[in-house]
């Protein structure tokens, strides 16, 4: 009778091979992934090497500018600068704070820097400080200072000649 009982059996629905070939297949498929994704962390790694050495390539190979191009440059920047200046500003703060006791003899512009030097003559030491302070009032201007101030004697007048200087405000 035993010879029968393997027919009595219920045959498995899977044989074991169709299980085997699938744990191979998955396990392929899981290594086939891993390379996939070590390739293409290696490809971006490659891809921002190569753009850093075109970048450093670029930066080399840039040829200088010619002497001609660097002076129409620097004309065209100064050029700039002078349009840029605010000379109405400059003109309406020197009027409003003008009196009959200060004298101004020279004027300097710093059109870089946005800064004015006056240098002039004040009747006394009082009239230049009440210069001063009119000059601090003005909108254009701040960091009114003087930079200079001497006692001038010229037959009989006596005059205080001063240097200020003075940023212009935008």
């Amino acid at each position: 009778m035993s010879s029968f009982s393997q027919y009595l059996k219920p045959k498995s629905k899977t044989p074991w091979m169709v299980w085997l070939l699938s744990a191979c297949a998955f396990a392929a498929l899981l290594l086939a992934f891993n390379e996939t994704l070590r390739l293409i962390q290696e490809e971006s790694r490659i891809q921002s090497e190569i753009a850093t050495l075109r970048s450093k390539q670029a930066l080399a190979s840039a040829k200088k500018p010619a002497r001609k191009d660097v002076e129409e440059q620097k004309k065209w920047s100064t050029l700039q600068a002078e349009l840029d200046f605010p000379w109405d500003r400059l003109f309406r703060a020197l009027e409003r704070a003008a009196t009959t006791n200060i004298e101004l003899l020279e004027f300097y512009p710093d059109k870089v820097q946005k800064r004015v030097i006056l240098r002039g003559e004040a009747k006394d030491h009082a009239a230049l400080m009440e210069y001063i302070g009119r000059l601090t009032l003005q909108d254009g201007l701040r960091m009114v200072h003087v930079t200079r101030m001497q006692s001038v004697k010229r037959d009989q007048l006596h005059t205080v000649a001063f240097e200020i200087k003075a940023d212009l405000f935008m």
